[in-house]
């Protein structure tokens, strides 16, 4: 499970969390504007709330009819079902896990540095998390040296760098802003692959 998550939850955390908060956001309005019948029927056409009963009609034709009995319901809005789950244990108030309706936009990992730095500069961000030299990341992200250098600076700059020299040689490596700044924004691609 957690190998699963690392590879297929993890990196699209804020767009499946920004996804969810904002169904719930819109979902809480409704039930103030229109009333929890409503919005109960908005979770799928088969759902259906009759005086203090929830009805499913499952497509399959095995139907589902619960008796609220005044203890309530909790909306549980999922990225990833497809149809709508129901949870009913005596006394608690009765769960639905409902698909929200997903962004038309794919989910993009690190693409939001690539737009914010550029894809060079991204990915010497990238190449920098794992501490190299300029000669180093020049070879990782497929520029000249002095690209690198110049890449390198601006990130000190922006204070996501340090730079260590010892000798004649100089090693960057993530300071705890660029490294949760990296972590926070999932993969980056360099342009060399």
């Amino acid at each position: 499970m957690s190998a699963f998550h690392a590879v297929a939850i993890a990196p699209y955390w804020k767009e499946i969390s920004a996804a969810t908060y904002a169904d719930r956001a819109a979902r809480g309005s409704a039930i103030v504007d229109v009333g929890i019948e409503r919005v109960l029927s908005s979770l799928s056409p088969h759902l259906r709330w009759h005086a203090s009963a929830l009805s499913y009609d499952c497509p399959g034709g095995a139907d589902i009819d619960i008796e609220a009995g005044g203890r309530g319901v909790t909306l549980v809005p999922s990225y990833l079902k497809p149809q709508p789950s129901f949870l009913d244990v005596a006394g608690a108030p009765i769960e639905i896990a409902y698909p929200i309706q997903r962004p038309r936009q794919e989910l993009m990992s690190r693409e939001p540095l690539v737009v914010l730095f550029g894809r060079t500069r991204a990915a010497v961000l990238a190449a920098v998390e794992s501490g190299r030299s300029t000669s180093q990341l020049a070879e990782a992200v497929g520029v000249s040296i002095s690209s690198a250098s110049q890449h390198a600076a601006v990130l000190r700059a922006a204070g996501l760098v340090a730079t260590h020299r010892t000798g004649t040689s100089v090693r960057h490596s993530l300071t705890p802003i660029g490294s949760s700044l990296l972590r926070g924004a999932g993969a980056v691609q360099s342009d060399s692959g």
